[in-house]
């Protein structure tokens, strides 16, 4: 019985190595989408997708300069924060904004609290975007920023 034992044992392990080789060959097989690194006409390094939001985020750093675009499948307010202090936004330095009929509006906001925000230059900073751009399409709402790499706001 002992020997019955030990003999399913081996075949158990043996099973269990082999099912996770196959499971790790399977999976390292599998093709990722390729993602177009260029929106509007600006080609980037870099890529994020967020899998909650579904909003893609990608940038690049030239010189002293980072580019940013977002992709957000929404329509209106699409926004990214930076350096919480916390609790949750609180402190954060904020960039948003939104297109309207073919017109771009973006704002730098600082977190005030954990929960609301105000324009960076209310909040005694300074306002860091360098220039931007948007689009608004049937798939969602992109906006493009430029800014310095070194930030000029309140922190």
């Amino acid at each position: 019985m002992k020997r019955y034992v030990n003999i399913s044992m081996i075949f158990f392990i043996i099973g269990i190595v082999l099912i996770s080789f196959i499971t790790y060959e399977i999976l390292l097989k599998q093709k990722h989408p390729k993602v177009n690194m260029t929106v509007l006409g600006t080609k980037y390094t870099n890529h994020f997708f967020d899998e909650k939001t579904k909003i893609n985020i990608f940038w690049k750093i030239n010189k002293n300069k980072i580019h940013f675009a977002l992709v957000s499948p929404g329509k209106g307010w699409v926004g990214i924060g930076f350096n919480p202090k916390g609790p949750v936004m609180n402190g954060a330095d904020i960039f948003m904004g939104f297109v309207k009929n073919g017109k771009t509006y973006i704002n730098e906001e600082y977190a005030n609290t954990p929960y609301s925000h105000e324009p960076i230059t209310q909040a005694g900073g300074k306002d860091c975007i360098l220039s931007y751009k948007g689009e608004s399409t049937p798939n969602g709402t992109i906006l493009t920023f430029e800014r310095n790499l070194k930030s000029c706001g309140l922190h």
